[in-house]
């Protein structure tokens, strides 16, 4: 046997809740006290038993566009763009590491 955990089951004003090691897991808030119905050891390898596996995160597959989509994103990045403020744009070629080119006027 290893480790042992006291659990606690208390009648409070709202109910019923369960303690372990003095953390309230389960059952109402105890709002003005209440009283211990049953204290008794629970061993942590059983607690461990019971609770269930993590669960390895999958790794996510890379999104794929087809054609279409990929010219929309790029349209909507240049509208967008172009919105911008100058000094704006020139952070963003920067950030891209691309040479800024001005805006010529219609």
């Amino acid at each position: 046997m290893g480790k042992t955990i006291e659990c606690l089951i208390a009648e409070v004003p709202g109910g019923v809740c369960v303690y372990l090691n003095g953390y309230r897991i389960a059952g109402s808030k105890p709002w003005g006290g209440g009283r211990v119905i049953h204290r008794f050891g629970i061993d942590v390898d059983d607690v461990r038993a019971a609770l269930p596996k993590p669960r390895k995160p999958r790794p996510k597959k890379p999104k794929v566009l087809g054609e279409a989509q990929e010219w929309r994103l790029l349209h909507e990045y240049i509208r967008r763009y172009w919105r911008l403020p100058e000094a704006q744009r020139r952070r963003e070629c920067r950030k891209w590491g691309i040479t800024p080119t001005p805006r010529t006027k219609k």
